[in-house]
């Protein structure tokens, strides 16, 4: 899948966030989704992973993208990978301010203590 994100002015915290995420409806290649972020002038130096998207947090100052970046495959239930999420981030979709730090600060704290969680891109594990 291809998310679009576009990071919005500080002003615009208030809008619902399908205004800066929309699902990209294509299928694309490898080749073709790197002619696409180069037409994006996204930084292709700046990449990073995702193993799995957790969700999106509003904050005072606007959206956060919460995704897992380093997971481990720990076993197979059923046929299906389990895997545990190692390493989470949280990425802002607008020009960030102090407003959250706070609040950032909490987040990650649960998310660390919780790092040990897993997941499956086939079976529901709830």
């Amino acid at each position: 899948y291809v998310l679009k994100m576009k990071t919005a002015p500080h002003s615009d915290f208030s809008s619902p966030l399908a205004t800066f995420v929309k699902e990209e409806e294509t299928t694309f290649t490898k080749s073709q989704v790197t002619e696409y972020l180069k037409l994006a002038k996204a930084d292709l130096g700046k990449r990073t992973k995702i193993c799995a998207i957790l969700g999106f947090l509003k904050f005072l100052s606007g959206y956060y993208l919460v995704y897992i970046e380093e997971k481990q495959k720990m076993c197979k239930l059923f046929g299906n990978n389990i895997y545990c999420a190692k390493k989470t981030d949280i990425h802002p979709l607008f020009v960030q301010n102090k407003k959250d730090t706070t609040y950032l600060e909490m987040i990650n704290n649960l998310l660390q203590k919780s790092k040990d969680s897993y997941f499956s891109y086939t079976y529901d594990i709830n």
